[in-house]
């Protein structure tokens, strides 16, 4: 496959191949007309999907670069919450006894 970006596929299409290669055109040369604009039109669908391919692994990237700069922050909030839910349970437990106790 050709190595040409996104936006040159698109100028090549719409200013070449659209303009040259009508339906009427196709007609008149037959199986290769159609080959040849079913090839382009086949490297057009890969470069799309090549620079899609390309935008998600950076999207990808970028969350996984969160989520360990997160990662990192968590051991200090761990011991943050793991004490919070102790005294959490323990004015429960407190409560239960002063309203057992009443």
């Amino acid at each position: 496959m050709p190595e040409v970006s996104l936006s040159q596929m698109k100028l090549i299409k719409s200013e070449f191949i659209d303009k040259i290669i009508s339906p009427e055109m196709i007609e008149l040369l037959g199986n290769a007309a159609r080959l040849l604009s079913s090839w382009i039109d086949g490297v057009l669908e890969y470069t799309i999907l090549k620079h899609e391919v390309i935008v998600l692994r950076l999207k990808n990237n970028k969350v996984l670069a969160k989520i360990r700069s997160i990662s990192a922050v968590w051991p200090k909030k761990k011991q943050f919450i793991e004490g919070a839910y102790k005294i959490l349970l323990f004015t429960k437990n407190q409560r239960r006894q002063v309203n057992h106790g009443l």
